[in-house]
């Protein structure tokens, strides 16, 4: 189990096929990446840990739209994700 976690983390901190616009986004990547390694093989203490929050319709919420406008307009959706992960910066931060 162990060696396939380890496969699975390698690759994801490869970044693949991420193009990374900034040496910062890159390092932040890898820094987060990093830190749910940590957490989940429990081998050493993450430096935070890492809280999984599932959003359902609170960027919906947030930008004023409601759930059945974002579900008949993808491009609107879309755009109120984006706004909400660029403002918050929610993931694993």
């Amino acid at each position: 189990m162990e060696e396939r976690q380890d496969v699975c983390f390698n690759r994801w901190l490869s970044g693949g096929n991420i193009r990374f616009v900034i040496p910062e986004a890159k390092a932040g990547y890898k820094a987060r990446i990093t830190r749910l390694k940590d957490a989940f093989q429990l081998k050493k203490m993450p430096d935070r840990i890492p809280i999984f929050q599932v959003f359902t319709f609170t960027p919906v919420a947030l930008f004023d739209a409601t759930p059945g406008e974002v579900m008949y307009d993808g491009g609107k959706l879309v755009s109120i994700w984006k706004r909400f992960l660029v403002d918050m910066n929610p993931i694993f931060t």
